[in-house]
């Protein structure tokens, strides 16, 4: 049995500060009880840092069933996705099974965003669009959830960070945030492209040594 699993119990204390991860998921519907998590990126970033973008620690995979219930539009959204899934063969390092995810993550956190091991789970600051009420909600149903990664229930959503009580009757969306943030580019529907804009939209607010 691997030493992820449930044998053992770990503790993560971490060698330099990380002060977040940027986590992003792409799904195959909205409806969390029959749907299915098609991509998962996140990208580590410390507001006090602010290293160069390009430079920061990702980690992005497609996932692999053998079937996907899904919604209609969700489905014609992310036919790219898909196309890349059909020909998994061709890149295999760039995919997941469910399984195996939060363990790939978990060693991503620890090589690339230097946590330390020692015993119980890595406990981490999220940062996401809806993470707490929409992407934790699938995240919560893979395998092994809790026993090597934990996220703490307070997220960095940037919704909050542009909101205007004179103009919104709920929060923004990531493409009006980029726009009053005066951040190029569009909304991609990526996963690793969308935790990269919570990354920007947070910097725009949290500007280095202010």
């Amino acid at each position: 049995m691997s030493r992820w699993f449930y044998g053992n119990k770990f503790q993560f204390l971490r060698r330099k500060i990380i002060k977040y991860i940027s986590i992003d998921i792409e799904t195959s519907g909205l409806n969390h009880e029959v749907c299915s998590i098609i991509e998962f990126a996140a990208v580590a970033d410390d507001l006090q840092v602010q290293a160069p973008i390009d430079s920061l620690p990702k980690f992005q995979t497609y996932i692999l069933q053998d079937h996907y219930i899904g919604e209609p539009y969700a489905l014609g959204m992310h036919a790219e996705i898909f196309k890349k899934i059909a020909d998994w063969k061709k890149t295999p390092a760039n995919f997941s099974d469910l399984p195996n995810l939060l363990p790939r993550f978990h060693t991503f956190l620890t090589t690339s965003c230097e946590y330390k091991m020692t015993e119980g789970a890595i406990k981490i600051n999220v940062a996401g669009k809806n993470f707490g009420s929409f992407d934790s909600k699938f995240l919560e149903k893979l395998p092994h959830y809790g026993l090597m990664v934990k996220f703490n229930h307070r997220v960095l959503d940037p919704a909050i960070l542009y909101f205007d009580p004179k103009q919104d009757n709920e929060l923004p969306n990531t493409e009006k945030c980029m726009k009053r943030a005066q951040i190029a580019g569009d909304v991609k529907h990526t996963a690793l492209e969308d935790a990269i804009n919570v990354v920007k939209l947070l910097r725009h607010k949290y500007k280095k040594n202010e």
